[in-house]
């Protein structure tokens, strides 16, 4: 729940209540000057930890920089975290190749087990988009170099019969699948998998969420996603966006 007091023609004061979508499971924006705790706003609490990053400014507001060695964000295992069908997605930095596969986000063992993921294909640039489903992996790349092109909108959705790719709010990839995601008590690492595939770059905006938006949604939430709050109370019908309640 964020509150924000604003004033209306210098003089009224108006209180607005908004509460983030039920479907958000976790959404980190490194809107903070310092600190290493990556602050979840989806309000599960599911915070986490930056590793061996910088804070710096990003696409909107904050980011969290990565140096492709040892740099990542942790975020320990919750219920919330693991999907059956879902949305992820991310502004990705990436300034150049590595050498490696890079991660934007994921939840992945050595198992292998992966709920979900989304990745830089190493030699490429395009962007890869997996689960595994009983240990077999569901694996696929977009069309897209998204390297050394500024900040990209990477997204993939499954609803349980498709899986979608979108990169700056077009569809990349389209693969129709139907089966069910492994899920295991794995933590979520932003910026590389668990002891590899290290990005070198910048990462704002990673969100979580445990359905499939559509192709608006997800144009609307490169703009930011808490647009996707909805207000709980609104006094007057005043229109409020989240470029007016956003606090750096």
């Amino acid at each position: 729940m964020k509150l924000r007091v604003m004033g209306v023609a210098g003089t009224l004061a108006i209180l607005v209540a908004f509460s983030a979508r039920a479907d958000l499971a976790g959404l980190w924006l490194f809107d903070g000057s310092s600190g290493d705790v990556a602050v979840d706003s989806s309000g599960n609490g599911n915070d986490g930890v930056i590793n061996n990053g910088n804070r710096v400014g990003g696409k909107i507001g904050g980011a969290v920089e990565l140096n492709g060695t040892d740099a990542n964000v942790e975020i320990p295992h919750s219920a919330s975290l693991s999907v059956n069908e879902f949305t992820l997605m991310a502004w990705v930095d990436s300034p150049a190749f590595t050498g490696g596969w890079q991660t934007i986000a994921t939840q992945h063992t050595d198992g292998p087990t992966r709920n979900y993921g989304l990745f830089i294909n190493d030699s490429s640039g395009l962007v890869h988009y997996s689960f595994t489903s009983g240990n077999g992996w569901n694996s696929f790349n977009a069309t897209s170099d998204v390297v050394g092109g500024g900040w990209r909108h990477v997204a993939a959705t499954y609803d349980g019969a498709m899986f979608t790719c979108y990169v700056d709010g077009a569809v990349d990839g389209e693969t129709p699948v139907a089966l069910v995601p492994d899920t295991a008590e794995s933590v979520v690492t932003l910026g590389s998998w668990v002891g590899g595939g290290w990005l070198a770059g910048k990462l704002d905006e990673v969100a979580l969420y445990d359905s499939a938006l559509s192709a608006s949604e997800i144009a609307a939430a490169m703009q930011g996603v808490m647009q996707g709050v909805t207000p709980v109370e609104s006094k007057g019908k005043l229109a409020v966006t989240w470029g007016a309640l956003r606090t750096r």
